[in-house]
């Protein structure tokens, strides 16, 4: 077995065939950690933002319909 540097990258020679550094490999599999971390970070900003907005929406059509009532309410006092 011997190391061959090759485009920046270490690589082993081994039985003829060439595998990449336990160096290469370790930094590649934090860097996947990190990315799945981030993923799920922004799946969890996703999801809160659309509960916000639904929510947000909710509130909305609860005050729309409470200001309408309320207008009706104020017109049958008028026409009474």
């Amino acid at each position: 077995m011997r190391k061959i540097k090759k485009s920046g990258t270490m690589f082993l020679l081994f039985k003829l065939k060439w595998l990449p550094s336990t160096t290469w490999l370790m930094k590649r599999k934090k860097k996947l950690e990190e990315l799945q971390t981030k993923q799920a970070q922004l799946a969890e900003d996703y999801d809160i933002a659309t509960t916000a907005a639904k929510d947000l929406e909710d509130e909305s059509t609860a005050e729309l319909e409470e200001q309408i009532k309320n207008v009706d309410a104020i017109n049958q006092k008028g026409t009474c």
